[in-house]
């Protein structure tokens, strides 16, 4: 008789199924080997790419990141040595210091690893394309964008502000007290700032905006059909905090449900405008009449991609959330000139980046309509503004404190303050209550270690204002730098601590410095923000107050020591140089020989164990085979990507045998008597830059040996650079040096057979860094021209001695660049210019030279820029002057420079859209031109004084082939 049938329970079924697999040791093996080198093989790749970065590019640290772990770990560690020496308790000593020095370290870690995370050769190649994927097939955002239906993003600070806590919540507000990072209650914060003002009999109105998901939360889910207007969610606490204020005597204004942009944190131009004119009618009624200051608002049309569909980093292609496209309303005073905020009024708005979007052009949804602005036109009478972006619970005040302590008192006159700040700050903000005005200043001592606070002693070093100093310092402390792609805002400014200050001769400079500098520019975070304490740093140093009309609105971090609140702050600006050589510390081999023999290794032993397992086991199931193929693909994939980094060489400054190539071409053309040179795939180049490129250091007691000029004295560009700047800075003019790269330095490749990818001018960068280490503000157009050259469309004309649309346009960009930094620039006049590309055959001069009748001339692409159907004149008026040569000149002066309206100063002009002067001649920028300068300044100081910046350029071959009687001799700008 059969036994009866058991059955069994799921872990005896379990345990008979596990015992029954057939795995053996070696493929076990195997599978384990090849899981430990995929894994192994992610952190190597990540530290051979660090080292080639390291190696071929500039560090200002003195090790890679990887390595330099170790040092500030160490220095971690170091900080608590000093418990030994003050405390006699042995045991406590040591107590201390492990609970101290953990803490430290830790610290040290989570910084190396958010560096880590930042720098992932694997997330900037993988996180944009899987990011896209997950967005467009599955609808996932991120951890800070939230995706909803048609093209809405929405941010999750806001997000959590509307479906989270009442936040006003007794409990809720204890236990965040408790924690202590911050002060979470907004009716303490916005009671005492009541007070302060009304001890001034000034009235406060706070103006709280409704977050995008209480204004549009249909997107967010429910019936797609169904888009009619929803009643604005709020938080629960919001009726509660409306209440308390109103009995606290604290006026509210309410506005109606605002509308927002689908991809951007912010509301579109039209809601900020109903808000200003809401204001304008509660403020309006109680202010002492004035005569109407005569604004008036223009009107402009604006694209810009959303600051949220920016945070989800997608590819730049995409085409998921495209730009946004809206009109705004610029304010221009009764005079035209645009509206600028007045310390004089008697209204000032506190507010974040609510209030300077459509306002602050960084923002890049232009500039001059925000709601200071709006609220100046509705009322008609001017407006004082403080708004900074982002924190608007603490950071505007933050801003007046600051400005008050500086001695500039904007309450002064006040009879009402504004105070705007986005809804979600009263969830997640830091209400923290500011401390008023200090009698005195603090003093701070220098040498301080890194890490320590600020105590008295040495003030801080600050140059006067309109100057500026090159300094190099040691980081003492660094200001908090938010991660790219986490906050809405793609630029940051942080603040350095710097101590032991030196110029670029060594010479020490009393006092410390606190400096304000880019942490993070378009989404990217510059060296800046990667500073830690110790590390060295070459800046330009210049008075905050130089600046702070252009860049008071970014959002910025500070230092948490009370000391800073008094601090003199700088503007910093780094100063970057390329490393022509570096010393590869022995790590490097270290690491390159244990990752080769590990792969090796790894691989060999892997592979046998695979094939053993085979040969034990006979045939694999289907399994197994997918495993091990899967496996040694991916397995091959990362080899085959760590062996291309490892094997690509170190980019470098130059090719060691440019000078030899280009003298030897310079003498067979020399030896043919004639100043064409021909080179590959119809290239033409002048005679004269291969000889000048073949001469190699041009400067100092080279010069008169090396340069055409008639008179030896006048032969050394370097004296005559310096000394231009020296006087145009006494006359409080900038100057901006820019040199014209030789054609023939850009394409050397067609021009004497040398590396593309190297640059052959390096005494002319040499030359470069040397003037810019002196002050002078330089613009190095080789290093753009050869990365724009490799995009197909040409920098230098084929056939002409110029250089194309493409570099002009580069070189108007970076000029334009520094001009719209300058404070004085929002005062200049704008224009409305249209610009259209079109297509123009060009007979170049040298194919005019060259007298070849088998050569036809080319069509080059020309920008041609109109000011109401006519080309832009220059204006004698204009701030910025330039000075130059035929560069100047060509496609903007008409016959034999080809065209009118196409040159230089007219894509200046079309990138500043404002006016522009010049004196340029068809000779050389170097002598006559120069004399020209010279003599329009003499004779017409009215003409000098209108002056804000001279744009020097000039052909760079003259450096020593000018022969025009001047050449380089140094001439007065004003006389005695």
């Amino acid at each position: 008789m059969a036994a009866p049938k058991k059955n069994l329970n799921r872990e005896e079924v379990a345990a008979i199924e596990i015992g029954n697999t057939g795995i053996s040791r070696l493929l076990a093996l195997a599978m384990v080997v090849v899981f430990l080198l995929i894994i192994g093989a992610i952190p190597l790749i990540q530290i051979v790419v660090d080292m080639k970065g390291f190696q071929g590019t500039e560090r200002e640290g003195s090790m890679p990141g990887h390595l330099a772990f170790f040092k500030d770990a160490q220095e971690a560690l170091d900080k608590e040595k000093g418990l030994f020496a003050s405390n006699t308790n042995l045991l406590k000593c040591i107590k201390e210091y492990v609970f101290a020095s953990n803490s430290n370290l830790l610290e040290c870690i989570e910084e190396y690893e958010d560096e880590l995370e930042d720098d992932s050769l694997l997330k900037k190649e993988l996180l944009s394309p899987v990011q896209a994927f997950l967005t467009a097939r599955l609808g996932v955002g991120n951890e800070e964008a939230y995706l909803g239906d048609d093209g809405w993003l929405y941010y999750r600070p806001g997000f959590d502000h509307v479906t989270g806590p009442a936040f006003l919540d007794n409990k809720r507000l204890q236990r965040i007290a408790k924690e202590g990072e911050r002060q979470p209650d907004p009716v303490e914060a916005i009671v005492d700032f009541k007070e302060q003002l009304e001890s001034r009999g000034i009235r406060l109105l706070v103006l709280p905006v409704a977050v995008k998901p209480s204004v549009h939360p249909q997107p967010l889910g429910g019936n797609r059909s169904d888009r009619s207007p929803a009643p604005v969610t709020e938080n629960p606490s919001m009726d509660e905090l409306r209440a308390t204020l109103e009995e606290r005597g604290i006026q509210y204004a309410l506005l109606s449900a605002p509308g927002y942009l689908k991809a951007d944190t912010h509301w579109k131009p039209e809601a900020m405008e109903r808000g200003a004119q809401v204001l304008g009618d509660i403020v309006g009624p109680s202010l002492p009449p004035r005569p109407a200051s005569g604004y008036t608002r223009g009107e402009s049309v604006v694209t810009n991609q959303g600051d949220i569909a920016v945070m989800l980093q997608l590819p730049e292609d995409q085409e998921l959330f495209p730009p946004e496209t809206v009109t705004i309303h610029p304010v221009k005073t009764a005079g035209g000139r645009p509206w600028r905020s007045r310390e004089d009024a008697d209204i000032l708005l506190l507010g974040d980046s609510f209030a300077n979007i459509y306002s602050v052009t960084n923002m890049n949804w232009g500039g001059q309509a925000g709601l200071a602005e709006q609220l100046s036109f509705y009322l008609q009478r001017p407006v004082d503004k403080l708004c900074i972006n982002n924190h608007g619970a603490y950071a505007s005040r933050e801003l007046l404190q600051a400005e008050l302590r500086a001695g500039r008192d904007h309450l002064a006159g006040k009879k009402v303050v504004i105070w705007e700040f986005a809804a979600r700050e009263l969830s997640v903000g830091n209400w923290k209550k500011l401390e008023k005005k200090p009698e005195k200043k603090l003093k701070k001592k220098p040498n301080m270690s890194p890490g320590e606070k600020v105590e008295s002693g040495e003030a801080f070093y600050l140059p006067e204002p309109g100057t500026n100093q090159v300094v190099q310092a040691v980081v003492a402390a660094r200001s908090l730098v938010p991660r790219p792609g986490t906050v809405p805002y793609k630029d940051h400014i942080c603040l350095l601590h710097l101590k032991d200050l030196k110029d670029l001769a060594g010479n020490t400079i009393s006092g410390q410095a606190a400096v304000y500098t880019w942490s993070m520019r378009d989404n990217s975070t510059t060296r800046a923000g990667k500073l830690k304490p110790g590390d060295p740093v070459k800046l330009r140093l210049q008075s905050w107050e130089d600046v702070s009309g252009e860049l008071g609105s970014i959002n910025r971090s500070e230092l948490d020591d009370d000391a800073f609140l008094l601090a003199d702050f700088c503007w910093g600006k780094s100063l970057e140089s390329p490393v022509l050589g570096r010393t590869i510390p022995f790590a490097f081999d270290f690491y390159m020989l244990f990752f080769y023999v590990y792969m090796l290794f790894v691989f060999a032993f892997g592979l046998t164990a695979m094939l053993r397992a085979r040969a034990a086991n006979g045939a694999l199931d289907k399994m197994n085979k997918i495993k091990i193929a899967s496996g040694s693909l991916l397995l091959t994939l990362l080899c085959g990507a760590l062996l291309k980094v490892s094997a690509e060489p170190p980019p470098k400054a130059a090719a060691p045998d440019a000078v030899g190539l280009f003298s030897a071409a310079a003498e067979k053309l020399d030896a043919k008597g004639t100043s064409v040179h021909v080179g590959e795939d119809g290239w033409l180049f002048m005679a004269k830059e291969l000889r000048h490129l073949g001469l190699g250091e041009f400067w100092g007691p080279r010069a008169a040996d090396v340069s055409q000029a008639r008179n030896p004295a006048n032969a050394d560009p370097l004296p005559t650079v310096l000394d231009l700047h020296r006087q145009l800075k006494a006359l409080g003019i900038e100057l901006i040096f820019m040199p014209v790269p030789p054609k023939a330095a850009i394409y050397a490749d067609k021009a004497v057979g040398a590396d593309p990818a190297r640059r052959v001018d390096v005494h002319h960068a040499r030359f470069l860094a040397m003037l810019r280490e002196k002050g002078v503000n330089v613009i190095d157009l080789a290093p753009l021209f050869l990365k724009a050259k490799s995009g197909g469309e040409r920098v230098y004309c084929l056939q002409d001695t110029h250089w194309a649309r493409l570099g002009m346009e580069i070189a108007a960009k970076e000029v334009g660049a520094i001009i719209k930094d300058r404070p004085w620039f929002a005062a200049a006049k704008k224009l409305k210019l249209d610009s259209r590309v079109i297509d123009m055959p060009l007979q170049g001069d040298l194919l005019s030279q060259l007298g070849d009748p088998l050569v036809k001339p080319v069509t080059e692409k020309v920008q041609n820029i109109t000011q109401a159907g006519q080309a832009l004149k220059k204006d004698p008026n204009s701030p910025i002057l330039i000075l130059g040569d035929s560069h100047a000149l060509f496609l903007h002066d008409g016959g034999d420079m080809h065209a009118v309206g196409s040159g230089f100063p007219d894509l200046l002009a079309f990138e500043l859209g404002t006016s522009y002067d010049l004196i340029a001649n068809r000779g050389s920028g170097v002598g006559s031109a120069r004399l020209n300068l010279a003599r329009a300044f003499i004779k017409n100081a009215t003409y000098r004084s209108g002056k804000k910046i001279v744009i020097w350029l000039f052909a760079g071959r003259d450096f020593t082939e000018t022969s025009d009687g001047t050449d380089w001799k140094p001439l007065p700008m004003k006389r005695d």
